[in-house]
């Protein structure tokens, strides 16, 4: 599948920035899956930091024990979407349709830094509690 191969190149990757709705991400990966792109960061010596949506579902998947180490997490406000994934990483930026399961890469260190930028600003003013 292209878009597994998206994320398995992804997360090579030593940083990734990244907001979702975990609830969209399961609805085309596994947790398995996901287990699987975490073995890939931990060979990379990689770490993410995710921006998710507010629920229930998402603070039971996040506490994953193969995340520990390697991921921090923030929560958006509860009336806040991630409609798409947003994935910011070495001069790259990721931006994934789980509904339409298509993604479109784009390579260029400039927008990757800016959009890392506006993640950082959104992670400062996220909820960190689990």
């Amino acid at each position: 599948d292209k878009l597994r191969t998206v994320y398995e190149e992804i997360f090579k990757s030593k940083e990734i920035w990244a907001m979702f709705s975990v609830t969209r991400f399961l609805k085309v990966f596994t947790e398995e899956d996901n287990h699987h792109f975490f073995r890939i960061l931990i060979r990379h010596n990689g770490k993410i930091r995710d921006i998710v949506e507010n629920t229930k579902n998402a603070k039971e998947f996040m506490q994953a024990t193969y995340r520990t180490g390697i991921s921090e997490t923030r929560f958006l406000p509860k009336d806040a979407a991630a409609e798409a994934d947003i994935l910011a990483y070495d001069s790259k930026l990721a931006l994934v349709s789980f509904e339409n399961v298509s993604c479109i890469i784009i390579e260029d260190k400039a927008i990757a830094e800016t959009i890392k930028t506006a993640l950082r600003l959104i992670w400062d003013s996220a909820e960190l509690s689990i």
